[in-house]
């Protein structure tokens, strides 16, 4: 923990606070399953908020009580997409990481983060991503009926530089809805930036981590280029406007 008078980053916050929490253990299937206590995420939420400083949102966990906690950040880069291993459920869940090219208006290529959940479902990852143009504004949880782990994953993705219409990716073994969900959406001016929650042989829970979102370029590098060439034929029409001008003056006297 760090001391009386220094802040904490909101990371640091969440990890502090999960590690210092006290669990219930119980074995299922000979996997080790943790269950926070009573008020435990109200403490560690209110906490976060507190870490303005960050500017990080922790929006707190759909799913079960169940399983082991996790935090998984894409440090100084955004969350695209999610890779997940499923099967009659989400088994297993990781993030798709991005830096973003300012000059591009868009993200660069992904990279998968640490995996946490089981092995079971499809022995192959499935990746989903938004397009490099958009970056997660919020999410879709599935659950499962009984609500104790979860379904699908649904990405809202959201454009970075104009006002299009918010597209959305799938990450499912079948199909996103048609069971009981809960949305997610980070605050106005902010995006995905990781995911936290509870596992154990299966995804339990999940959340979003936020933070300020992707600053368009006032002029993508494409378009500066456009008005360099744009300049420069002005300024060669120009000129000849000016000899064509002056050639017929000279004709003129």
């Amino acid at each position: 923990m760090a001391g009386t008078n220094s802040i904490m980053t909101a990371p640091e916050i969440v990890t502090a606070a999960l590690s210092s929490l006290r669990f219930n253990r119980s074995n299922v299937n000979g996997t080790a399953s943790h269950s926070l206590l009573p008020g435990a995420f109200a403490i560690l939420f209110s906490s976060v908020l507190m870490a303005s400083p960050a500017r990080s949102t922790v929006l707190p966990p759909a799913g079960g009580p169940g399983g082991g906690n996790f935090v998984l950040e894409c440090r100084g880069q955004f969350l695209v997409g999610v890779s997940v291993r499923t099967g009659g459920w989400v088994d297993a869940i990781a993030p798709l990481c991005a830096s973003f090219l300012p000059a591009e208006d868009k993200f660069g290529k992904w990279k998968r983060g640490t995996r946490k959940g089981g092995f079971g479902g499809s022995p192959l990852l499935k990746d989903a991503a938004c397009p490099t143009d958009r970056y997660i504004s919020g999410v879709t949880i599935g659950l499962r009926p009984d609500s104790k782990y979860l379904d699908y994953v649904l990405l809202f993705c959201s454009p970075v530089k104009n006002r299009s219409a918010v597209t959305k990716v799938c990450a499912a073994s079948g199909r996103c809805g048609d069971i009981p969900s809960h949305d997610q959406s980070c605050p106005a001016g902010e995006a995905a930036t990781g995911i936290h929650g509870s596992y154990g042989a299966y995804v339990d829970s999940l959340g979003l981590i936020c933070g300020p979102k992707p600053d368009a370029a006032k002029m993508s590098r494409k378009e500066i280029y456009e008005k360099v060439d744009e300049a420069r034929q002005r300024r060669i029409e120009t000129g000849k406007h000016k000899r064509i001008e002056r050639i017929i003056q000279e004709r003129r006297q």
